[in-house]
């Protein structure tokens, strides 16, 4: 119950963080985030409620507060991309608590109930990314991490992840006999003892 609490409590707290916001501008970069965790979210709840799981769906909006906190600490504005980002996520809590997210629904302007034709659709333009982060093995051991472009060659990410300062002291002095790229996951670096 406590996590539970701890969780609402701060959805609340986020939307009234924006109700007292100043009206801003988003910057590109934070816009272009926005988008991406708020739609990333929509398609994952949205998915998982239709396949019954209910955990994996409140991970998600767990994820996205999370996230939503980290973006707050940038910059909070009283703005269009913050209040979607907001109705979004009331609105996909609102299976799960309903009588919070009515609540808050009310909060954000709205005058119909956040439970009928509120729930909100993602747009796959805005899931993908431009830069991945890709985690260097050496010999099957998670040795450090590379954010490289999200269309990265096998080629580059290798030479990314044999450049990284943590993985280099582990490749140091050894020679590299085999080389396994996982597309936007993983380089394993195997290497001689």
């Amino acid at each position: 119950m406590p996590g539970t609490h701890r969780f609402l409590s701060r959805i609340w707290t986020l939307v009234q963080e924006y109700l007292e916001a100043a009206e801003g501008e988003t910057s590109p970069e934070q816009q272009k985030e926005l988008l991406h965790i708020t739609h990333r979210t929509i398609k994952k709840m949205t998915e998982d409620l239709e396949h019954n799981a209910y955990n994996t769906a409140i991970a998600a909006a767990m994820t996205i507060v999370n996230d939503l906190y980290k973006q707050k600490a940038e910059a909070l504005a009283k703005n269009d991309d913050w209040k979607q980002a907001l109705q979004a996520i009331v609105a996909c809590v609102a299976p799960f608590a309903p009588h919070i997210s009515e609540e808050l629904w009310h909060q954000l302007g709205h005058s119909a109930t956040v439970h009928k034709d509120s729930w909100p659709e993602w747009q796959e333009k805005y899931l993908v990314q431009d830069t991945v982060t890709i985690a260097v093995q050496v010999n099957g051991k998670v040795r450090g991490e590379i954010t490289v472009s999200s269309d990265v060659s096998e080629e580059d990410a290798i030479t990314a992840a044999q450049e990284n300062e943590k993985v280099k002291i582990h490749i140091s002095d050894k020679q590299i006999v085999k080389t396994i790229y996982v597309p936007g996951k993983i380089v394993n670096l195997v290497v001689h003892q």
